[in-house]
């Protein structure tokens, strides 16, 4: 008769193979987790209070409970305070914060912190060397040739122009 195979339990597959523990970056300061991209000891920068030299690792565990949960409640309170309804004369004013040389810029309702890149395209011209450009999504308007701005339009509506003058 054939024996059936021997199935292993899950108590004697972690045992034969134990998981590495998960390493946890904590800020000493304010008690916020951060991500390892931030470093840790001297060589560190935490992201929510934006001081250096205070993340540290935990090996499967989080080192300061006590801060973690306090900055977990100021994060739920701002985050209701975000959500609270204002009043009409309030809601028309962007919200402001006292700023730091390490705060990152705050920016006002509905607007944004990314500046947008214009591209330029169409007939341009330099009227340094007298060159005319067809230009097709460029970020600049410098001439190749001379370094000096480009302007809109064909060299001989300039032209025209300064000699009306």
């Amino acid at each position: 008769m054939a024996r059936k195979p021997r199935i292993q339990t899950s108590a004697k597959r972690a045992a034969k193979s134990p998981r590495p523990k998960r390493l946890i970056y904590q800020c000493q300061r304010c008690g916020a987790l951060t991500d390892p991209m931030y470093g840790e000891g001297e060589n560190s920068w935490c992201p929510s209070c934006h001081t250096e030299g205070n993340v540290y690792i935990g090996e499967g565990e989080i080192l300061f409970p006590a801060l973690y949960g306090g900055w977990l409640e100021r994060q739920k309170k701002a985050d209701a305070a975000d959500r609270k309804p204002r009043k009409a004369d309030e809601a028309s004013k962007p919200a402001s914060a006292p700023l730091s040389k390490t705060s990152p810029p705050v920016s006002t309702f509905g607007g944004s912190d990314m500046q947008v890149i214009q591209y330029h395209s169409g007939l341009y011209h330099c009227p340094v060397c007298c060159m005319e450009f067809e230009l097709y999504s460029e970020a600049t308007l410098k001439c190749g040739q001379c370094g000096g701005r480009l302007v809109k339009g064909l060299l001989d509506q300039d032209l025209d122009e300064d000699e009306d003058d």
